[in-house]
């Protein structure tokens, strides 16, 4: 939180520096540190600018495995969670990591890519927030491509 210029010196180091720890942080406690600034974002809307850059900097601190090697007991016939690569034809699974992100976080991040402003005469127009474009786009660059092509 910062209340005054004087201040911003030390809530964007304070930002740096969750990004750094982030890049150390376990998932469980990753995901809530995420998902807890996602949160944030709707009761602080005047703290907009520096809970964007906040959310960006726990974004580009992403440093965990989205698929695992499935176990060759394990038929990918039966396991919808389970696909096969085209390259090696080696079995992989999606984990609970990339489940959370699917289903949760990427939606809720994407939901903060646009922003809704009034003009003096009332009409509502959307622009995008360039911060936000960005660090979606350099995690999905982590990702493999089977996943997009799904």
């Amino acid at each position: 939180e910062c209340a005054t210029n004087n201040e911003e010196a030390f809530t964007l180091e304070a930002i740096a520096t969750a990004g750094v720890i982030a890049k150390a942080l376990s998932w469980s406690k990753y995901n809530a540190l995420l998902w807890t600034t996602l949160r944030s974002f709707e009761r602080y809307p005047e703290q907009e600018r520096y809970i964007i850059s906040l959310i960006c900097s726990i974004l580009d601190g992403f440093h965990f495995d989205v698929i695992r090697q499935a176990p060759s007991t394990q038929s990918a016939e039966g396991d919808a969670e389970t696909e096969t690569k085209d390259e090696d034809s080696t079995p992989y699974e999606r984990t609970a990591v990339w489940r959370s992100l699917e289903r949760r976080l990427i939606p809720a991040v994407e939901q903060l890519l646009a922003k809704e402003k009034k003009d003096q005469q009332g009409t509502r127009t959307k622009s995008p927030r360039p911060a936000i474009i960005l660090a979606l786009l350099k995690l999905y660059q982590k990702f493999p491509m089977d996943f997009f092509e799904s």
